[in-house]
């Protein structure tokens, strides 16, 4: 599938949201300043358990598990997917990098995992889906 780059503002609507159905994992990029800000917001969004460290090996590992989740599937929904890790490219590269391999481990399993980056405008859209296929993956 890919990761879903998308314009708005507004969070993706999901039924059922939390209900045990999709776990939603909620995460501004605004907020995403550095790699620690990424490892913290996504260790909150997906309870990520203790064992789970704080670099990007470890994210890489969680987020193609995920069995503690008390759901069948997940959707994480990243706002103002434009700024996060603005300031750090190579760092951007490697969380866009890790999140597109986790969703096509998820697809490649038939498992339920959606990854929707929202920008602001649609340059800012195009921009992100250009790093995306610069890296080898759908965007």
């Amino acid at each position: 599938m890919g990761l879903c780059v998308v314009v708005g503002a507004d969070p993706v609507p999901v039924e059922g949201d939390g209900d045990g159905a999709r776990w939603v994992a909620r995460v501004d990029g605004a907020g995403l300043a550095e790699a620690a800000d990424v490892f913290a917001r996504f260790r909150e969004a997906l309870r990520l358990p203790d064992w789970s460290g704080a670099n990007w090996d470890a994210l890489d590992d969680s987020l193609r598990d995920l069995a503690w989740l008390p759901a069948d599937g997940c959707l994480i929904d990243v706002a103002a997917a434009q700024r996060m890790l603005a300031e750090r490219p190579r760092e951007r590269a490697v969380l866009l990098d890790v999140l597109a391999r986790a969703d096509a481990a998820w697809a490649a399993r038939g498992g339920p995992f959606t990854v929707v980056l929202r920008c602001a405008t649609p340059e800012q859209a195009a921009g992100l889906r250009a790093e995306i296929a610069a890296l080898g993956h759908d965007g």
